[in-house]
């Protein structure tokens, strides 16, 4: 299945699940559209990262420009003259391609990086990380990063015909 299905097949769960959950009276999600729209972009993030072990998906180019506006911007911010700058940026975008080689390298395609074990590592960390270092992400919006990264991630098992996500 290609990265656009994957979205398309997690928003179709998203939207099957909200509105179960609206007409059972649940919740009024309408309350709540500024963590609705937060779990939406998380779940999508998260139904393409199963893919990170992938060469060619669309994650791992996306990885590979944002790596690169980073290692641009460091070498920018921290290198001194110009021809340091571009030693510095050479350097941290080499570390980051062998960085993703070897991720790649130590778990093969549809392997470890396809579980539910590594979805929940993932979905916890990305959600540590944003409440630790993100401006205005509370408690509550990192619990909405973490589940809708969990849902996306295990939409992608789903449909990747894991039915039961397997643990490791």
């Amino acid at each position: 299945m290609n990265w656009n299905m994957h979205i398309i097949m997690t928003m179709f769960f998203i939207l099957g699940g909200a509105f179960l959950v609206m007409n059972a009276g649940i919740l009024n999600l309408g309350d709540y559209s500024v963590l609705l729209a937060l779990f939406v972009v998380f779940a999508a993030l998260g139904s393409l990262l199963p893919d990170i072990d992938h060469k060619d998906s669309k994650i791992t180019r996306i990885v590979h420009s944002v790596s690169l506006i980073i290692a641009l911007g460091a070498a920018l911010i921290f290198g001194g003259t110009l021809a340091e700058k571009a030693v510095l940026f050479g350097i941290l975008f080499i570390v980051v391609g062998i960085a993703m080689w070897f991720f790649r390298f130590i778990f093969p395609h549809r392997g470890f990086v396809h579980s539910l074990t590594f979805g929940v590592g993932v979905s916890a960390v990305l959600a540590i990380v944003l409440y630790i270092f993100g401006e205005g992400v509370g408690i509550t919006e990192a619990f909405v990063i973490f589940v809708g990264t969990l849902a996306g991630y295990e939409s992608h098992l789903i449909c990747d015909g894991y039915i039961i996500p397997k643990l490791i």
